[in-house]
């Protein structure tokens, strides 16, 4: 079970993440499992393997302050180091194989369609 927070610029108290925060999890959580996987079914052994990401984000959209700021991530940067019994372009063409192949990852760069519908009762 997962609970939204969020920051006290968003009216919370940052116990924990919001669902933008929850989304860059997903991100690096879909990339690293799929890098992992690949490495392993290549028989590259991974020593050690953290991943970081960021996202910059502008919530002057969020509070619509600014029509003209798009809503959402501008971009998303995954950073990964890797200790691995493999050369620097084998560890390449595993996090390009990572992006490619990841569901999470092809997810959110590509667009998908979204509908949201009112169910039951309102009143």
């Amino acid at each position: 079970m997962f609970t939204n927070r969020e920051p006290p610029m968003l009216l919370g108290h940052n116990e924990g993440a919001n669902p933008a925060e929850f989304l860059l999890h997903a991100l690096a959580g879909c990339v690293t499992t799929i890098a992992v996987l690949h490495a392993a079914a290549h028989g590259i052994r991974i020593a050690s393997m953290s991943t970081q990401l960021e996202g910059g984000i502008d919530l002057q959209s969020l509070l619509a302050l600014d029509p003209q700021v798009a809503t959402g991530y501008k971009e998303y940067r995954i950073m990964m180091d890797i200790k691995a019994d493999c050369s620097y372009e084998d560890l390449d063409d595993l996090l390009k194989f990572a992006q490619q192949y990841s569901p999470v990852c092809n997810t959110v760069c590509r667009p998908v369609p979204v509908t949201i519908e009112l169910k039951g009762a309102w009143r």
